[in-house]
């Protein structure tokens, strides 16, 4: 832990928010993403499915 620390210092914690807010917005991508292919309630897929659509910032027109 003690090699790792001038590491981590050395890294403005700019970089460190921005890595932490893409992971966090990949997650959250993933998870709704499963709920829109395995949720059991009709209603829970499509909303699960609308927000993965806004998250991933596509113009889906087909309905």
């Amino acid at each position: 832990m003690a090699a790792i620390l001038p590491f981590l210092s050395r890294v403005p914690l700019l970089v460190w928010a921005f890595v932490a807010v893409t992971g966090f917005y990949l997650l959250l991508i993933v998870v709704l993403s499963f709920t829109a292919v395995y949720s059991a309630k009709p209603a829970r897929r499509r909303a699960a499915l609308n927000v993965v659509r806004v998250l991933w910032i596509t113009r889906n027109e087909e309905e």
